[in-house]
C-alpha cells in the first residue's frame, strides 16, 4: 500500500512538471473538454491528490454547457467502454442511439464498478428523463468519470 501511495505522488509530481501541452494531452484523456483540460493544465501545481480532485470538480462544474457537451460527445461510447456479450452491447448501443437522438448528446454513465445489467437498467431509465434532468445527471456522471480517470492516471 505504501508503494502505491508513493507512486501516486510520484506521478502527481510528474504531472505538475510536464509542459502545458503535455499536461493538456493528459487531462484530455480524462475529459474531452478542451477548456477543462486547459483549466487543469493552468491550475498546476497540485499539492495533494485531494487538491487535484477538488480543482477537477470545480473546473468541471464551472464549464459552460457547450464545453460540457463537447466532453460528452468526445467520450467513449458506453457500448465500447463496457465488457459485455454481443446482445447486451447491441442493447446498449440501441439505447445510446435513442438517447442521442432525443437529447442531442451522448449518454454519459459512469460504468466503473457497476454490473452490466445495472448499467443497462440505468441507461434505459434515463431515456424517460427531461432534457434538463439529463443535463444535470450527465454532468454529475462525467464528474465521477473524471475522478475515476484521474485515479487511474495516478495509479499507473
Amino acid at each position: 500500500m505504501q508503494e502505491l501511495s508513493y507512486r501516486i505522488y510520484e506521478n502527481l509530481a510528474e504531472l505538475n512538471a510536464v509542459d502545458r501541452a503535455e499536461a493538456m494531452r493528459v487531462f484530455e484523456s480524462c475529459c474531452g473538454s478542451t477548456r477543462w483540460a486547459e483549466s487543469m493544465a493552468d491550475t498546476r501545481p497540485f499539492n495533494t491528490i485531494e487538491h487535484l480532485v477538488s480543482e477537477a470538480e470545480e473546473a468541471w462544474f464551472l464549464l459552460p454547457a457547450a464545453d460540457q457537451l463537447q466532453a460528452y460527445n468526445r467520450g467513449t461510447q458506453l457500448s465500447e467502454g463496457i465488457a459485455a456479450d454481443d446482445d447486451t452491447v447491441r442493447q446498449l448501443q440501441a439505447i445510446a442511439d435513442l438517447y442521442n437522438e432525443k437529447f442531442g448528446f451522448r449518454l454519459v454513465v459512469n460504468a466503473s464498478g457497476r454490473a452490466v445489467d445495472e448499467v443497462l437498467a440505468i441507461a434505459g431509465a434515463r431515456l424517460r428523463n427531461s432534457a434538463q434532468t439529463e443535463l444535470k445527471l450527465a454532468a454529475e456522471e462525467q464528474s465521477r468519470i473524471i475522478q475515476v480517470r484521474l485515479a487511474q492516471l495516478l495509479e499507473r
